[in-house]
Order: C-alpha cells, then sequence, then structure tokens
C-alpha cells in the first residue's frame, strides 16, 4: 500500500471509537529500513481549522506496535482516549 493512500485515511482510537487525526509521517530505523513509529496530526475543531493561523498543529507520535488494523476507510490505533476538557 503507498503511503499517500494511508495519509488520506482518518486514524480511529479503539479505544473510545474518536477520531485520532490523520497520519502526516513516518519514523524509520536508520538499521533495518523498517517504520518505527506513524506521526499523527491531531483532529482540530471548526475554530481552529478556520483560524488555523493562530494556532499550532499537535502531532501525536504513536509506536507502529500501537496500530491495530489497516482498513478500507480507517486506521485503527489503541491509544488511550481523549481527555474531556
Amino acid at each position: 500500500m503507498k503511503t499517500s493512500v494511508v495519509k488520506r485515511k482518518n486514524v480511529v482510537r479503539v479505544s473510545d471509537g474518536s477520531i485520532a487525526g490523520r497520519i502526516v509521517d513516518f519514523e524509520f530505523c536508520p538499521v533495518s529500513y523498517q517504520i518505527q513509529s506513524v506521526c499523527i496530526k491531531e483532529k482540530q475543531g471548526l475554530f481552529n481549522e478556520l483560524f488555523g493561523l493562530f494556532t499550532h498543529d499537535r502531532v501525536l507520535v504513536a509506536d507502529v506496535s500501537r496500530l491495530v488494523q489497516i482498513g478500507k476507510d480507517v486506521i485503527m490505533i489503541d491509544l488511550p482516549p481523549v481527555e474531556k476538557r
């Protein structure tokens, strides 16, 4: 599967079913050339999307072992649920 296809899919938390965001980058092992972790840009609210110029993107770095499944429509990942504010 191409990375461009993977980057178009939403990443969903298995713990609560919420959308974590989308994969924006990969980190590779310099020795084995295998993917070590994925960088996920967190999903932002409407306000942050409209006025993104004034906010910073938050990126989660998750170990590749946390990936549960790469499906046709979404990528499932084992991350803790989002804390309500």
